[in-house]
């Protein structure tokens, strides 16, 4: 999702937030039940699917995060451990989300293999052998549904997660529902100098549609037709494209030309890449 010549060391970003209250949520819990997976995986396979749609490639890799803590040992370890595995998985347009969801689930398993090994090491010893190339991924995935005590020394407390306006890849999808109240908020940081200024809003919306569309399907449709064009967006699509006129059937097509040829002879009638031919031309 990064644009050529993008300062990528610019890493200035603005977030967008939208929440699913307890129906939603319980929605998205019965979806991922119902292809034997888990709430966290949907959101990865909704996002790659996002980002497949987006590009419009197949093969799709994101950043997910683990908490490290494989072993038994490291369960009774102080300290962060929180490491980055790339899970790379095939979007096939032609079948259903709960297939996609699946697959990302196997993905993510064989992913799961290699989470001992540092992330930012491995790209480190590449880097070093020579073998530095574009990121494995620009788009990060989290789910954190780590309970906070909302209570402090007997005073109630609120807990907020800041936002401090910055994004190193282009997209981070952050699920949380950090009080365990059953209501998930997703939060969409976009790093500014991959979009153009109207995008990440744009984007949101086109997000908020998708999912949408997978709790509201009916579990057959492929996720290639699933709709990401929101609200918004389809109010807009509507302004540029007006209601059609009645064609003047009882007139020929090359009637038409020709009065359009002698209304605006030098307008561009037909182009072909960087080829047009004018209406004057045309006739």
């Amino acid at each position: 999702m990064r644009s050529v010549g993008t300062p990528f060391d610019d890493t200035r970003a603005v977030r967008h937030t939208f929440s699913l209250d307890a129906e939603q949520t319980r929605a998205v819990g019965r979806v991922a039940q119902h292809a034997e997976s888990t709430v966290p995986r949907l959101f990865a396979a909704l996002t790659g699917l996002f980002v497949s749609r987006l590009t419009g490639q197949r093969d799709t890799c994101l950043g997910t995060f683990v908490h490290g803590r494989a072993a038994r040992e490291d369960l009774l370890t102080f300290g962060m451990m929180v490491g980055t595995v790339p899970v790379r998985f095939d979007v096939d347009g032609t079948a259903p989300f709960a297939s996609l969801l699946r697959s990302v689930g196997a993905a993510q398993q064989r992913s799961l293999r290699g989470q001992r090994y540092p992330f930012d090491l491995l790209a480190q010893q590449l880097r070093a052998g020579g073998l530095e190339g574009p990121p494995l991924f620009d788009v990060l995935v989290s789910f954190q549904n780590g309970r906070f005590d909302a209570q402090l020394g007997g005073h109630p407390v609120d807990v907020t997660w800041l936002f401090n306006g910055h994004e190193a890849h282009s997209l981070a999808v952050h699920v949380s529902d950090r009080l365990g109240q059953g209501q998930l908020t997703v939060d969409l940081d976009f790093r500014r100098s991959a979009f153009p200024p109207e995008g990440p809003a744009a984007l949101a919306e086109s997000f908020w549609q998708l999912l949408g569309e997978v709790l509201g399907e009916d579990g057959a449709r492929p996720v290639g037709r699933l709709s990401l064009v929101g609200p918004a967006q389809a109010e807009q699509l509507a302004a540029w494209n007006p209601e059609p006129r009645p064609f003047p059937s009882e007139r020929s097509v090359a009637a038409l030309l020709a009065e359009r040829a002698a209304r605006v002879p030098g307008a561009v009638a037909v182009r072909d890449g960087d080829v047009g031919v004018t209406y004057a031309e045309l006739e």
